[in-house]
């Protein structure tokens, strides 16, 4: 549980996790953020820290928004579909117009792994 961190979907609260994270012994060598604006505050703390990216650490960011490919290292991501993710919320709304005492649906979409330079292999012990 203490290499959870908590965030609140922000670049902030992104930062905010990783700086408690970076205090924990052993430290992580990989941290997976719930999305990507939480991604990139973990690379600016981690970056704050002196640790190189994915040398020391490998961050990987959930979204695919497009800014993650532009910053230093290019950040890698699991990528999602806005416009299926709007049309099934879309759709999922309307059946709960349509029937409000309808059972809960859930729905899984498709994603894909955007490799990119925020990600390597653990580092090894010397």
């Amino acid at each position: 549980d203490e290499y959870i961190g908590r965030g609140d979907f922000r670049a902030a609260g992104g930062r905010s996790a990783m700086d408690a994270l970076l205090r924990l012994t052993p430290r992580p060598t990989a941290v997976f953020a719930e999305n990507d604006l939480m991604a990139l505050g973990a690379l600016s703390a981690s970056h704050a820290a002196g640790l190189e990216i994915p040398a020391d650490l490998s961050v990987v960011g959930f979204d695919g928004i497009a800014f993650g490919a532009d910053v230093t290292p290019p950040l890698t991501t699991v990528v999602q579909s806005t416009g299926a993710v709007a049309a099934a919320a879309v759709d999922l709304l309307l059946g709960q117009l349509r029937n409000a005492q309808a059972p809960p649906r859930q729905v899984e979409l498709p994603v894909s792994l955007a490799v990119r330079g925020t990600s390597a292999p653990p580092p090894t012990e010397t």
